[in-house]
């Protein structure tokens, strides 16, 4: 089946692609719980942190931990979330290449380009950041313990942009915060005030 102008080629459907599309949808989770975590832990009020403080769990634990580091997980989330969409984009111009042969590399660069960034930007992005704006304190309770696991594996990679960023601008890493960093700081410190009555 041809298209008008022979632009596009439909290949037909083979039963291979069904994996990459599987991966493909792992990988928009995945990347989807990267955004939506950023936005999650650094959207916890101070009288969300003393919440998490009063429960002794060891998901509380990890948001804790996670928050003291905030240059850190910062740069944990930005490795773990481009490495995602790299892979994204690679599983999807691969899905592409099978369904469809484009006879233009022009309008094989649009049509992957339009495709790929609406999807992503939709369900990678804008969906996940509104989520986590109006539930943040139960998607900090799913990426926590996963996001130290990857605190741990890009730890190494993490310090040098910390590095780089702390040498460029003190205050680069700091500025996605919706919380200054010092009342994060005084938040975790703190004693909750429940704790005396």
């Amino acid at each position: 089946m041809v298209l008008p102008l022979q632009i596009i080629t439909y290949n037909g459907f083979e039963p291979s692609v069904i994996i990459s599309l599987v991966v493909f949808i792992i990988l928009i989770c995945l990347s989807a719980l990267a955004s939506g975590s950023e936005t999650s832990l650094f959207s916890l009020s101070p009288k969300n942190i003393q919440e998490i403080k009063s429960r002794d769990t060891k998901t509380n634990k990890a948001i804790l931990k996670l928050l003291a580091s905030e240059d850190y997980l910062l740069a944990t989330i930005l490795i773990a979330n481009n490495l995602v969409n790299i892979c994204l984009i690679l599983v999807a111009n691969g899905i592409i290449d099978s369904l469809y042969t484009i006879h233009s590399t022009t309008w094989n660069f649009v049509i992957k380009t339009v495709i790929v960034t609406f999807i992503l930007l939709l369900f990678g992005e804008i969906m996940p950041n509104v989520f986590a704006s109006h539930y943040p304190m139960k998607l900090a309770g799913i990426v926590a313990r996963p996001l130290v696991a990857a605190q741990s594996i890009f730890k190494p990679l993490a310090r040098v942009l910390v590095k780089l960023g702390d040498g460029m601008n003190p205050r680069a890493a700091r500025q996605k915060s919706n919380l200054p960093r010092g009342e994060f700081s005084t938040a975790l410190e703190r004693p909750s005030d429940h704790s005396h009555e």
